[in-house]
C-alpha cells in the first residue's frame, strides 16, 4: 500500500511541478497550486497512464483529492 501511495504522490508532484515531500494524502485543490479544472484533467490522465487504469467520466470529477484518488486506485485491485 505504501508503494501505491508513494507512486501516486510522485505522479501528483510531477503533474503540478511540486516536490514529492509536499504531497500528502490530504492534498487537494486547496493545498496544491495549479490544481484547477485543467490541472485536474491533466492529473487524472497522468494517473490513468501511470497505473494503467481507466476511470469513468463521472468518477473523474469526484476524485478531487489525493485520498479519493488513492482509494479509487485501491478499489481497482492495484
Amino acid at each position: 500500500m505504501n508503494d501505491l501511495k508513494n507512486r501516486l504522490f510522485e505522479v501528483v508532484a510531477q503533474v503540478f511541478g511540486a516536490n514529492q515531500s509536499e504531497i500528502s494524502i490530504e492534498s487537494d485543490p486547496d493545498t496544491i497550486d495549479g490544481w484547477d479544472s485543467v490541472g485536474h484533467l491533466n492529473l487524472m490522465m497522468a494517473v490513468e497512464k501511470a497505473f494503467e487504469v481507466k476511470f469513468k467520466t463521472d468518477q473523474i470529477t469526484q476524485l478531487d483529492s489525493v485520498e479519493k484518488i488513492f482509494n479509487a486506485l485501491q478499489e481497482t485491485g492495484i
